[in-house]
């Protein structure tokens, strides 16, 4: 959290824990386990978006 928090020029708090692992969920159903680093940093990309539903459009959209 705190790499996608500094990623989008936020502090931590900003961030909801509850949200990310709402993110982190459905990144792992969408597109699996990786450890491609582009993967990763797009994930940290999504973390600090404000909703959840243009999130999973955007996880749609990148498949």
């Amino acid at each position: 959290m705190a790499q996608a928090a500094f990623l989008a020029d936020q502090i931590p708090r900003q961030l909801s824990f509850k949200h990310t692992v709402q993110i982190w969920v459905a990144w792992q159903q969408r597109r699996g386990a990786t450890d491609d680093p582009v993967s990763i940093c797009g994930l940290l990309i999504l973390i600090p978006q404000p909703r959840v539903g243009a999130v999973l459009d955007a996880l749609s959209h990148a498949r």
